[in-house]
C-alpha cells in the first residue's frame, strides 16, 4: 500500500519528480565514468608494471627513504643493501604458497661505449634469462635478436638507447657487436665488456625510465655494482695448495726471509720471493678466495661471492590474493630474521605508483564534494515538495495516518526514485564510457600517456564504480529528505489541513 502511495505521489509531482531525479542521475552518471576512468588507469598500471617487470609483490632491502623507493630510483644507487642471505632463503621463497616464480634483479646506470669509441648512457636490469623469459619477455617487442643463454657476459639493449649509440656513431647498432659498460661509484670504476643478444621495446611505456632501460646478465651487474660479501664455507685444498699457503708467514711477507740459503728483499726492501723454483716456470692463476695463513686440506677459507639481488620481484599464481600474500610473505620473513621487505607493485612504480593513487585520492575528493552538493541541492528541492504537500499530509494525519507511516510514506518515494535515477545514471554512464572505448581517450602529453600506458586509454564500466555511484547519491537522497521529513511530522494536522 506504502509503495502505491508513494508511485502515485512521484506521478503527480512529476515537475519536483524529474529535478530530483535528474540530480541524482546526472551524479551517478559522473561519479561512474569519473571512477571507472580511475579504475582503468590503475588496472592498465598495474597490468603494464606487474606483465613487465615489477611483478605483484617487490622484496627490497630496506632503505632510509622508503619515499624514493623505486624498482627505478634508490636502488641504482651506491651503498644500496642487497638482500641479506638471498642463497639461503630462495628456495624457500619461491615455495611459499601462490608464489608463481622468483626474479632476483640488480639496477644501476652506467656509461656504453662502442667498438668505435662512441658513447651512450644506460640504466640497466641485470637479470637471470631463464627466470625473466618465464615472468617478463611476453611484453617485450624483439627488434632483433632475443635473450641470451649461458653465462657468457651479454645484454640486450633498449631501441631507445640503441637508436642513440647509432646516431653517435653514424651506423646502426648489430647483434652479436661488443660494448664496455662503465660504472662509477663509491667502489670506484668498474668496467666490463659484453656482447648484444637483441634489440627489444617494451610494449607499453608505463614509465619514462623504460625508454632508457637495457637487460644485462645477473653477473656481470653484480661485479659491475660491487655487489659482494664475505662468507666463510669450506674450500677442499689440496696437498700441493696447502704446502704453498703454508709457507707464507707475516715474516715471508714483512720480514727478513730467505730463500734457498740466500737473503733477498721482501717487497718492502727485506723480504724474499715467494715464488720458489720448482713453480716458476708455471702459469699461476688467481682465483676469488683470500688466502688464510697456514691451512690446510679441507681447512674453512673466507672466500668471495656475489649477492645475487638488490631486490626480487613475484609474480603471483592468484594476483587477486595479493594483500594476503604480501601479509603473509612478511610474516614469513620476520619469522626467519631477514632484513627484507615485502611491498606491492604501487612501491615498485615509485612516484607514478603514488602518482595514481594521489589522483585517486583527488578524485575521491571531488566526489565527495558533488555528492555533498547534490544533496544539498536534492534537500532544497524535497524541501520546496514536501512544503507544497503540507496540506495532503495534514488530511492524512487527520484522518488516523500515523507519524510512522507518514515517514515510512516520503522514504519510500525517496528510495524508488533515488534508485530509479541511480539506474538511468549508470546506463548513461555505462554507453558514454562505451562511446568513448570506441576510439580510446587520447593522452594529451607524456605524462598521460604514462598514467594511460599508451597513446590512449580504453576505459571499461568498474564494477566497484557503479556500487559507489549508487550507494552514495542512495544515501545522499535518503539523507536529504530527512530534514523537509522533520518539518513535514511537526506541523499540526489541523494547521496542515488549514493552510
Amino acid at each position: 500500500m506504502i509503495t502505491k502511495i508513494a508511485l502515485r505521489n512521484l506521478t503527480e509531482h512529476r515537475s519536483k519528480t524529474l529535478i530530483v531525479g535528474g540530480l541524482i542521475a546526472l551524479g551517478v552518471t559522473l561519479l561512474v565514468m569519473g571512477n571507472s576512468i580511475m579504475d582503468s588507469i590503475s588496472v592498465g598500471l598495474r597490468h603494464s608494471f606487474t606483465e613487465q617487470y615489477s611483478g605483484d609483490i617487490f622484496i627490497y632491502a630496506p632503505v632510509e627513504d622508503e619515499g624514493d623507493l623505486s624498482i627505478f630510483g634508490s636502488f641504482g644507487t651506491d651503498g644500496v643493501q642487497a638482500l641479506e642471505r638471498f642463497d639461503e632463503f630462495a628456495g624457500q621463497l619461491a615455495a611459499q604458497a601462490n608464489v608463481q616464480s622468483v626474479s632476483p634483479t640488480t639496477v644501476g646506470r652506467g656509461i656504453l661505449e662502442t667498438n668505435q669509441g662512441e658513447q651512450g648512457g644506460s640504466l640497466f636490469w641485470g637479470i637471470d634469462p631463464t627466470v625473466w623469459q618465464h615472468s617478463f619477455a611476453q611484453p617485450l617487442t624483439w627488434l632483433e635478436g632475443g635473450l641470451w643463454s649461458g653465462d657468457a657476459p651479454s645484454i640486450a639493449l633498449s631501441i631507445g638507447v640503441a637508436d642513440a649509440l647509432a646516431e653517435a656513431q653514424g651506423s646502426p647498432i648489430k647483434v652479436g657487436e661488443t660494448l664496455l659498460i662503465t660504472v662509477m661509484g663509491d667502489n670506484g670504476i668498474k668496467i666490463r665488456e659484453v656482447t648484444i643478444s637483441g634489440l627489444f621495446a617494451f610494449k607499453t611505456i608505463a614509465a619514462p625510465q623504460l625508454e632508457l632501460m637495457s637487460l644485462v646478465d645477473l653477473k656481470t651487474s653484480q661485479a659491475l655494482l660491487s655487489l659482494n660479501h664475505q662468507q666463510v664455507i669450506e674450500v677442499q685444498l689440496s696437498a700441493a695448495e696447502s704446502e704453498i699457503l703454508g709457507q707464507v708467514t707475516e715474516d715471508s711477507l714483512f720480514g727478513e726471509a730467505t730463500l734457498m740459503g740466500t737473503a733477498e728483499p721482501d717487497l718492502f726492501g727485506n723480504g724474499s720471493s715467494l715464488i720458489t723454483p720448482e713453480l716458476s716456470n708455471e702459469s699461476v692463476v688467481a682465483e676469488p678466495i683470500a688466502l688464510a695463513a697456514h691451512s690446510s686440506p679441507g681447512v674453512a677459507a673466507h672466500v668471495t661471492l656475489p649477492v645475487q639481488a638488490q631486490f626480487a620481484v613475484l609474480l603471483l599464481d592468484n594476483p587477486a590474493d595479493v594483500a594476503v600474500t604480501q601479509e603473509r610473505l612478511q610474516a614469513w620473513v620476520d619469522a626467519n630474521d631477514l632484513n627484507w621487505r615485502v611491498g606491492d607493485w604501487t612501491q615498485a612504480a615509485g612516484f607514478i605508483g603514488n602518482l595514481v593513487g594521489g589522483i585517486k585520492l583527488i578524485l575521491n575528493g571531488l566526489v565527495v564534494l558533488v555528492a555533498f552538493v547534490a544533496t544539498l541541492i536534492i534537500m532544497n528541492t524535497l524541501v520546496i515538495s514536501v512544503t507544497e504537500r503540507l496540506q495532503e499530509i495534514g488530511t492524512m494525519r487527520a484522518i488516523g495516518a500515523q507519524k510512522a507511516f507518514v515517514r515510512k510514506m516520503i522514504l519510500t518515494e525517496t528510495l524508488i526514485l533515488a534508485l530509479a535515477s541511480a539506474l538511468v545514471g549508470v546506463l548513461v554512464g555505462t554507453v558514454a564510457l562505451w562511446l568513448i572505448s570506441i576510439n580510446g581517450l587520447p593522452a594529451a602529453n607524456d605524462i598521460i600517456k604514462i598514467l594511460f600506458g599508451g597513446d590512449a586509454l580504453y576505459p571499461s564500466v568498474s564494477v566497484s564504480a557503479v556500487l559507489q555511484a549508487v550507494s552514495m547519491m542512495t544515501l545522499g537522497a535518503v539523507l536529504a529528505c530527512l530534514y523537509p521529513l522533520g518539518i513535514a511530522l511537526k506541523v499540526s494536522p489541523l494547521k496542515a489541513m488549514q493552510g
